[in-house]
């Protein structure tokens, strides 16, 4: 990557946040920062629409301003059905993780238009220090689907805790869940969020060997 690669990321998101304010986001407006936009494409590795959206996020939680798309409405003074128009492209930036919900620090969606989300962290670090766009670890999206088919009563958000913060094998999760359902034929009472992370922290150190069987909950 180029030595000036930081600055020309930065310099162009700056001229899209600037000018993008009261654009309505019209057609027209998108085709002015054409050149813009290629270069921010290609280091996000998007589309041309998706960037956009990107660097104003990037722009606005930068300065310390919380985001949401009631916020973006008004920035954009635009009908929100035109915003609603991109909702595949939110969709994607979501399902990718380059766009995280405040509401989990593993957030991959928004559920309210007031709701509000930020650039990943590890992507806005990336842009600040001059560094490539970073591979955004999408295994945990895959391990989040597996706690959820194992257990089903987990929420979305508390999948994603579970997927983030351990790197466990399907195997080591059939672990956590033969844990879980000792403690609550035992107690005779569902396991919290805190049992299992508690469970999980005992799989990761190679502790589950001793730790299976009806003395560990008495």
């Amino acid at each position: 990557m180029e030595n000036n690669t930081k600055q020309k990321v930065l310099e162009n998101i700056g001229k899209i946040y600037e000018q993008s304010k009261d654009c309505k986001l019209e057609d027209s407006f998108f085709n002015t920062f054409d050149n813009e936009l290629a270069i921010l494409t290609k280091y996000f590795k998007t589309t041309k629409n998706q960037a956009f959206f990107i660097a104003v996020v990037f722009a606005l939680d930068y300065k310390g301003d919380t985001v949401d798309l009631n916020q973006l409405i008004q920035y954009f003074n635009c009908n929100p059905m035109k915003l609603l128009g991109y909702n595949d492209d939110f969709t994607y930036l979501f399902s990718e993780k380059i766009f995280e919900s405040y509401r989990s620090k593993y957030g991959t969606k928004l559920t309210k238009p007031n709701e509000k989300f930020a650039l990943n962290e590890k992507i806005s670090e990336a842009i600040l220090q001059n560094s490539p766009m970073p591979e955004i670890n999408k295994q945990e999206a895959v391990r989040a689907r597996i706690w959820k088919a194992k257990m089903l009563y987990l929420n979305e958000a508390d999948c994603e805790l579970l997927a983030g913060q351990f790197d466990f094998s399907g195997g080591q999760i059939d672990n956590i869940l033969r844990k879980k359902e000792i403690q609550e034929i035992i107690h005779e009472e569902k396991v919290t969020l805190e049992n299992l992370l508690s469970f999980c922290s005992e799989e990761s150190f190679g502790n589950t060997g001793s730790k299976i069987g009806f003395s560990a909950y008495n």
